[in-house]
């Protein structure tokens, strides 16, 4: 079993990111839940008609499987996005969630120590997909919201990375499951620190 397989990756993520069991996905699709299980497990690789039919069925990305070859689909290691756009893309993503949270701070209270930092819905959305499917850069996309809100925020005491942890609970998709939050959480707390140069 090689649950590292790109194919592997993607349907977990389009199901997850569904909020949908293996047999919801399988009454959804007509693909069968125990080859779903077996892709997902590593033990087989897909063909395109079938991983089509099942991000269809999770209504996630059906489009943008369709008009991809398997050749670019495997190739682009689940991510469906070449990778200077992933980069500019969770770029923007951290800094717009940084924007938006410092303005807050702004024009309300001000931050406080011991306060959940929640970085909005859209950051949470993309950090799921990133951490189903690149964990490396959701955990360079945890860290690059951070330093946004140490080097721009304005407030006395900085804001700390288990403040940001705790907003996080209110930002990821509802039905992301528990097992994984935790994994990211505690991924978390044991990289980012490093990545800038300064503890947060």
């Amino acid at each position: 079993m090689d649950n590292t397989r790109p194919a592997a990756g993607i349907v977990k993520a389009l199901r997850t990111l569904a909020g949908m069991s293996q047999r919801e996905l399988a009454e959804a699709s007509g693909v069968a839940a125990s080859t779903i299980g077996r892709i997902e497990s590593g033990a087989m690789d897909p063909s395109l008609e079938t991983v089509s039919k099942l991000a269809a069925g999770a209504e996630l990305g059906g489009r943008v499987v369709k008009t991809m070859t398997a050749e670019q689909l495997w190739g682009e290691s689940a991510k469906l996005i070449p990778n200077p756009v992933m980069r500019t893309m969770c770029a923007h993503t951290a800094m717009a969630a940084a924007d938006q949270v410092l303005e807050g701070f702004r024009l309300g209270t001000g931050y406080q120590p011991g306060q959940a930092v929640h970085p909005g819905d859209p950051f949470g959305k993309v950090l799921a997909w990133l951490w189903l499917t690149d964990r490396a850069a959701a955990m360079l996309t945890l860290a690059d919201f951070c330093a946004q809100l140490r080097d721009h925020g304005r407030d006395p005491a900085p804001v700390t990375l288990d403040d940001v942890l705790a907003g996080l609970t209110f930002a990821m998709p509802a039905r992301f499951p528990d097992a994984e939050f935790e994994a990211l959480i505690a991924e978390a707390r044991r990289m980012v620190p490093g990545m800038y140069g300064r503890p947060f």
